[in-house]
């Protein structure tokens, strides 16, 4: 399971797909969820990597040739591909 983050609709039918189950917090929020939220993962591409290799029973490799095999659309593909490789800016902060 992993949090819903700010991504493609096509990310979250991916997702699925491989199995993967997204919170929508604005049903349950994770801070409502108690012991339990240390279940899901961070809509982080690290997260998401994290609820994938899970939903595959720990096996991560194949992943694309999974989502193929699921029916996921090449559209689908790309938009789970392009959030995973995104670059994050880091902001410098500086102090004096």
């Amino acid at each position: 399971m992993v949090e819903e983050g700010a991504w493609a609709e096509g990310v979250t039918s991916a997702l699925s797909k491989l199995g993967v189950h997204v919170l929508d917090g604005s049903i349950l929020p994770l801070a409502a969820m108690g012991p339990a939220h240390s279940l899901v993962n961070a809509a982080t591409g690290g997260g998401v990597l994290a609820a994938i290799g899970s939903a595959a029973g720990g096996h991560r490799t194949a992943m694309e040739g999974q989502l193929a095999a699921a029916g996921a659309s090449l559209a689908e593909r790309q938009q789970l591909r392009a959030f995973l490789l995104q670059v994050k800016k880091l902001t410098l902060v500086t102090y004096h």
